[in-house]
């Protein structure tokens, strides 16, 4: 049997196809790149709030998916290990970013850092926020972290309990636990 073009392989075949390193191989990964930019992109994104860190973070993403192409089962669906990936990759940055904005501040006087943040804010960042989005935001903020990504991937990336599940490696029956919980600690935040 003739093999399919990339386009009409299934993830699991291009992966197999990557990982056999024969030729054709990186044309298999590249699809899995095209297929999956935008979603690893929309992850990030939605962590960093930065398009150009978002794009500079998915190819780390993808570079390091690479490395551990050889640990996807492909009996699960590649989506998810993609996008865990991805997620895992905007934490990390994100925390590193704290860590080092924490030593700099150190060494910094107050005075620098008022004059820093003044130059730093943008015209849009100076304007003043609707407060139901102010209230929402910060409702959001205070909800325990996996509340939160589950939110975000249900009304956000309308993601559905299944894909949830898978992308967050717990029950189907967590997933509606956890969303039920932040919708009830959301209505509390909000009155």
């Amino acid at each position: 049997m003739p093999r399919p073009s990339l386009t009409d392989a299934s993830d699991q075949q291009l992966v197999a196809w990557a990982l056999g390193g024969r030729d054709g191989s990186q044309d298999a990964y590249r699809e899995l790149v095209h297929r999956y930019t935008h979603a690893v992109m929309t992850v990030i994104y939605q962590v960093v709030r930065n398009r150009e860190r978002a794009k500079d973070l998915a190819q780390v993403t993808f570079a390091k998916a690479f490395t551990k192409l050889d640990s996807y089962r492909p009996e699960r669906k590649f989506r998810p290990w993609i996008l865990t990936i991805a997620h895992n990759t905007a934490l990390k940055y994100v925390e590193r970013r704290r860590v080092d904005s924490l030593d700099s501040a150190l060494v910094v006087t107050p005075g620098e850092i008022d004059a820093n943040a003044m130059r730093s804010l943008s015209a849009s960042e100076t304007l003043t926020p609707h407060p139901e989005a102010a209230g929402l935001g910060a409702a959001l903020e205070a909800l325990r972290p996996q509340y939160r990504r589950c939110i975000k991937l249900r009304y956000v990336e309308d993601r559905s309990y299944d894909d949830i599940a898978d992308l967050m490696r717990v029950p189907r029956e967590t997933v509606c636990n956890w969303l039920n919980r932040a919708r009830q600690e959301l209505k509390k935040a909000l009155g």
